[in-house]
């Protein structure tokens, strides 16, 4: 479990974020959504240790992952796994290769067929990212990241970019991801299609607070007037 207690963060004078408190439970969706410039990127760097709090710590598995050092970062860091909006694949590399370096970069054993057979991309395995679409390089960073054996994935907004069609199956895969690997999935997002049909539980910020934390069904029923005009895609509002 992570657990984030009364984290601050602010950048000059811009306060980002604001006494932030909450839990992410192992092997849970979690999503963590909002307005763009609501410090959620911000958030989740704190979680992978890229940025300290002015206040408030971490609690990463009963550890205060604010006050680690270096080494001891670098051992909690590999539990976790960040998939990129813009999938940061080696354009001179196949889909096989890419899958292949971590492991051979952190000399460790792994069956690459696996991995892209738990994303169904093996007849792309031999194929560049210059030669693929969207979705494939999508997953291909997913496998990538699994490829690590993380307990933890990060995903900064999966779907952006894609189908209709494509961003459902990269629900269902992320989906999946935890219920049979058990893997905590993380996900920054604003699709609402994801939201309401793969998380377990959403944590909405809004100007640097948490307005909500809460189930699929404490957002529906909210009242909260930012939240009415978010799930509901309104573009004129109170936001």
């Amino acid at each position: 479990m992570i657990k984030i207690e009364h984290l601050s963060q602010k950048f000059n004078d811009n306060l980002v974020l604001d006494d932030i408190s909450l839990s992410i439970e192992k092997g849970k969706i979690h999503f963590i959504i909002g307005m763009s410039g609501t410090g959620k990127t911000v958030l989740v760097k704190h979680i992978v240790g890229l940025l300290k709090p002015v206040n408030g710590r971490v609690i990463f598995e009963n550890k205060d992952i604010t006050k680690l050092k270096q080494k001891e970062m670098e051992k909690t860091r590999k539990k976790i796994t960040y998939i990129f909006q813009n999938s940061t694949l080696f354009d001179n590399l196949t889909l096989y290769e890419n899958i292949k370096l971590p492991l051979i970069k952190n000399k460790l054993e792994g069956n690459v067929e696996k991995f892209l057979k738990l994303v169904n991309i093996e007849k792309y395995q031999n194929k560049y990212p210059y030669e693929i679409g969207e979705s494939i390089k999508k997953r291909t960073a997913i496998a990538r990241g699994l490829a690590m054996n993380p307990e933890y994935i990060i995903y900064d907004e999966p779907t952006t970019g894609l189908s209709y069609s494509d961003a459902r199956n990269i629900d269902s895969l992320i989906s999946n991801m935890a219920k049979e690997l058990n893997v905590t999935a993380i996900v920054i997002s604003h699709d609402l299609k994801s939201i309401f049909s793969i998380a377990d539980r959403i944590t909405m910020l809004h100007k640097g607070k948490i307005l909500l934390d809460g189930t699929i069904n404490d957002f529906k029923n909210s009242k909260d007037e930012v939240i009415q005009q978010f799930i509901n895609a309104k573009a004129e509002g109170v936001i």
